[in-house]
């Protein structure tokens, strides 16, 4: 096995860290004691050399940027000044060229400039050394973050969000934007359509157009937020880079995010009764096996529903004498988890296999399937995998009579589960949050535990006795259902 480099830290799970020991200028800009660590978001070695190579750069980057702002001699400073080039003070006056230079006083140099020219540091009445515009910033930062070893699911979020930007206020030089600029944005955000740029009847029209449109369904205030989250972020990294001077959307749109974001409720007893009551799992009428299979595995799993729907049959598979859901990530045939966390595995309930879920996953070998629930599609828009079967349960749900309640969702099996575990009072957190795929906030275990036996983390799925309350189900029958 090849060896692995010293400046990369392999987790328990497979996913590969950059681990590098900081200079001490290094140390107090990261507020940290010795040791910079980053996910790689990969199993990969060769990608995972590559994105450590990138942060070892920008780390030498920065460490230069940090020194050359100190003074290194005497020498240095008497021969340092300020000087500026094509000055435009606004008022109709302009100098071609400005020298301000007292003896290497830089405080005193710096003092200088602001009161000639009327300004302190932040005023964007300087123009910026180049006049970039927004889509070259957003470039540059997508870039950056890619490097940096963000999601894939997460820059495609980001890249629909910034381009949005320019589709509404057009490709802006970065001089040009003010805080009055991300406020009309935000207040057209409120008014545009939702998922205009995904539906038929938008397809055709301009923004001006679709502005004028009343009575239309609009965006939530927190996925106004979450936009508008983004389009800071991208902002405040180009403030950081010196692209621009001031993160000109800082806090907008952010203030109600918390109060108006949807807090999921467990499930009911009574709830479980009219999920798994129904007729169609009475008389397995399901129109697809994928149908029949996705509650149950969500109650006696508590995973996730893009983990569930994108899990393959391959990734359902023996470990040390228990059969365990093996939830992987593997950016490069579309698997991605929330966090770092999410890479787990969770043994197969018994219930699951007194219905007949082994005879199922022979079923999908026969017919050479390779996802568990393969009647669920993914959306091409952004790649997501909750989508269809998120509005495939909400239309179940309220067929079985739990109306009224956006609170009830498919993510309230979680909720059951954490509840259900955590009540129990058997197992300590850490191990319930690495059954479910949370980080611990324990540095300590996340860091140094290998992971729990396969026969503990079965242990805990077994204190899910939900089938008490469920009524009796007929087992899984491949010729009742197609």
């Amino acid at each position: 096995m090849p060896k692995i480099p010293a400046n990369l830290w392999r987790s328990r799970h497979g996913v590969f860290y950059a681990r590098v020991v900081l200079s001490s200028s290094l140390r107090s800009y990261f507020n940290v004691r010795r040791e910079f660590r980053r996910s790689l978001q990969t199993f990969d070695r060769k990608i995972a050399v590559k994105r450590v190579r990138a942060i070892l750069v920008k780390l030498d980057y920065l460490e230069q940027r940090l020194m050359s702002d100190k003074p290194k001699s005497d020498d240095y400073i008497k021969e340092g000044f300020i000087e500026f080039l094509d000055v435009d003070f606004g008022n109709g006056k302009k100098i071609g060229k400005l020298r301000i230079d007292h003896n290497g006083d830089h405080e005193r140099e710096l003092a200088t400039a602001q009161a000639l020219m009327g300004a302190s540091k932040s005023d964007n009445n300087v123009k910026p050394e180049s006049e970039k515009r927004f889509s070259e910033l957003s470039q540059a930062y997508l870039a950056d973050c890619i490097s940096d070893g963000t999601k894939k699911t997460a820059t495609d979020a980001y890249e629909r969000s910034l381009k949005q930007f320019t589709d509404v206020e057009g490709d802006m030089l970065l001089s040009e934007i003010t805080r009055e600029t991300m406020r009309g944005f935000l207040n057209k955000l409120q008014r545009l359509p939702s998922s205009h740029n995904n539906k038929k009847e938008y397809k055709n029209k301009s923004i001006a157009t679709l502005l004028t449109l009343k009575n239309v369904p609009v965006r939530s205030a927190s996925t106004i937020g979450k936009e508008m989250g983004r389009i800071s972020s991208c902002l405040g990294w180009g403030v950081r880079e010196e692209w621009i001077r001031r993160n000109y959307a800082e806090g907008l749109g952010q203030k109600n995010i918390k109060k108006n974001s949807t807090s999921y409720s467990p499930f009911e007893p009574d709830d479980l009764v009219k999920l798994f009551g129904s007729k169609n799992y009475q008389n397995q009428t399901f129109r697809k096996h994928s149908f029949y299979w996705l509650p149950l595995l969500g109650l006696f799993t508590g995973a996730r529903l893009s983990e569930l729907v994108q899990m393959r049959v391959r990734d359902v598979k023996e470990s040390d004498m228990v059969m365990m859901f093996h939830i992987v990530e593997d950016e490069s045939n579309g698997l991605s988890t929330k966090t770092d966390a999410g890479v787990r595995r969770v043994p197969v309930h018994s219930f699951l296999i007194k219905q007949g879920f082994l005879l199922y996953l022979q079923n999908l070998q026969t017919r050479r399937e390779d996802r568990i629930l393969p009647d669920y599609k993914q959306r091409k828009s952004d790649g997501s995998w909750s989508d269809d079967p998120s509005k495939k349960f909400t239309a179940y749900r309220r067929k079985c009579g739990i109306l009224g309640s956006r609170e009830k969702v498919f993510h309230s099996f979680r909720h059951t589960v954490i509840n259900r575990l955590t009540q129990e009072g058997k197992f300590p957190n850490e191990h319930i949050q690495e059954l479910i795929g949370h980080e611990t906030g324990v540095l300590m275990y996340d860091v140094y535990s290998h992971g729990l036996p396969a026969k503990k983390l079965q242990e805990i799925v077994e204190t899910l006795d939900f089938e008490k309350h469920l009524p009796d189900m007929p087992p899984w029958q491949s010729g009742l259902n197609r």
